[in-house]
């Protein structure tokens, strides 16, 4: 007699070694039961992080070829500092999860900001397989405000992304009696070689989540190392450019 599953994930393993064996051959039965309980738990993940408000919203929805994502986390951090660790391009290698090189060729200013050439090489992991990730961005950003990425440059050709639009935006928030920030992202993806439609959304997922979730955790190693700023008055409806000297 099978003894009941105690846990949610040991219900979903339950289920899963009940079911799969009655409607697919024997052959199958491991590969399966791997895919759907890893679908199953990313799920139940996505589920839980919009039912507590403190944790960080990543969401990834699949349109045909096209997959939309939107982020968000509310953070006790100095948005300078916020700002810092996402134009940190050279650097995300160090701190993102499956980004391999981040390089900036080229550096402008414009009439808002900057306007950056960046090389991005990283891969896409999902099950046992991966894909790399080979795309030229052009970058503008607004200091402190928002950054926006777009799939362009001469080497377009050779981009495994045939279209890639995303954005930061960063606004003041109060966090107790400090200066905090929210960090909003939404982008647009659309590979170059199509996923097949049975994956789903689920490898962009979790790999937007990983990547989200590894760039909070390094905004917050680094404000760790420097003084919160104080809540004022002054930064009720301000927007982040208004307070370019706060560190």
């Amino acid at each position: 007699m099978r003894k009941p599953c105690a846990a949610s994930l040991s219900a979903i393993r339950c289920a899963l070694a009940i079911v799969v064996p009655k409607v697919l051959p024997p052959g199958l039965h491991l590969a399966t039961l791997l895919l759907l309980t890893l679908l199953a738990v990313d799920n139940a993940t996505a589920q839980a992080d919009h039912a507590d408000r403190a944790a960080p919203s990543v969401t990834v929805e699949r349109d045909g070829d096209t997959y939309l994502v939107h982020a968000s986390a509310d953070l006790a951090a100095a948005p300078r500092v916020a700002w810092d660790t996402i134009t940190d391009y050279e650097r995300l290698p160090e701190f993102v999860p499956g980004v391999a090189r981040s390089h900036v060729l080229s550096r402008t200013a414009s009439s808002a900001g900057e306007r950056l050439v960046v090389d991005h090489v990283g891969v896409l992991r999902f099950l046992f397989f991966s894909r790399p990730v080979r795309v030229r961005l052009l970058v503008e950003q607004e200091p402190y405000t928002k950054v926006v990425a777009r799939a362009g440059g001469a080497d377009a050709a050779g981009s495994t992304v045939r279209t890639f639009l995303g954005r930061y935006d960063l606004t003041v928030i109060r966090a107790g009696a400090r200066a905090g920030v929210r960090i909003t992202y939404a982008a647009e993806i659309v590979l170059a070689d199509p996923l097949p439609r049975w994956i789903g959304a689920w490898p962009i997922r979790q790999t937007m989540r990983e990547q989200f979730e590894a760039m909070l955790s390094e905004i917050m190693r680094r404000q760790a190392a420097r003084p919160a700023i104080e809540w004022t008055s002054e930064w009720n409806g301000a927007p982040v450019a208004a307070h370019r000297s706060a560190q």
